[in-house]
């Protein structure tokens, strides 16, 4: 989150609410608590597109807000999760033009009608 809130991004506090409190990197969220998660944009990170696409298909993310809205900012190949999840300085200068691609296209969906 530090590097997303560096580019101006802000950490809705459900996010921290429902982390186990353990300082982990990432933390795994159950389906009965997803509908906790409050979000404008939902960030995910897949190394196939097929991983993704069989998630997009379940009842959760089709009903997910942020994600019926246009909100959905999927970073997907591993090569492309690698270079920004966590960031070196060697990875962001060719992963993160690209990943800001994605979270604009996401925030723009939303401003669109």
């Amino acid at each position: 989150m530090k590097f997303l809130t560096d580019f101006g991004m802000i950490m809705n506090p459900s996010v921290a609410a429902l982390a186990p409190g353990d300082g982990a990197f990432y933390y795994p969220l159950s389906y009965e608590l997803f509908d906790q998660l409050e979000a404008d944009i939902f960030i995910t990170y897949y190394e196939e597109q097929s991983a993704l696409d069989a998630w997009l298909a379940t009842p959760q993310a089709q009903t997910y807000p942020p994600i019926v809205r246009g909100g959905l900012a999927a970073l997907v190949g591993t090569e492309n999760v690698a270079a920004v999840s966590p960031p070196s300085i060697l990875s962001l200068r060719w992963g993160l033009p690209r990943y800001l691609e994605i979270l604009g296209a996401a925030a723009d969906a939303l401003q669109t009608p």
